[in-house]
């Protein structure tokens, strides 16, 4: 006797991926928040060094601010040719003044 799991109603294969992977190069947008208090000028300027330093083709497609005033985000389309150059960025991210979060 063949004992099946149960897979809940479900199929076993639902036609999602196992594994997704990047193939480089990979555009998207990139948004980086930031403080309100945190001035555009300095969070602009930090954001495009950071491309430049590491090789990212970018440009600036806007700033926003949250519903209740407490963020602003920066979008950017980037272009990374590579997960290394993708690993540096989101690192190096981290070490500019007031970011909250980068996706």
């Amino acid at each position: 006797m063949e004992i099946k799991k149960s897979t809940n109603g479900q199929p076993k294969n639902n036609g999602i991926p196992k594994k997704e992977e990047l193939h480089f190069p990979v555009s998207y947008v990139l948004k980086a928040v930031f403080d309100v208090q945190a001035d555009d000028i300095i969070n602009k300027k930090g954001l495009e060094e950071l491309f430049v330093q590491l090789g990212i083709r970018h440009s600036f497609e806007g700033v926003k601010i949250s519903s209740k005033g407490t963020y602003k985000s920066y979008s950017y389309q980037v272009t990374l040719n590579s997960k290394a150059v993708m690993e540096k960025l989101y690192s190096e991210l981290k070490s500019l003044p007031g970011l909250k979060t980068a996706l």
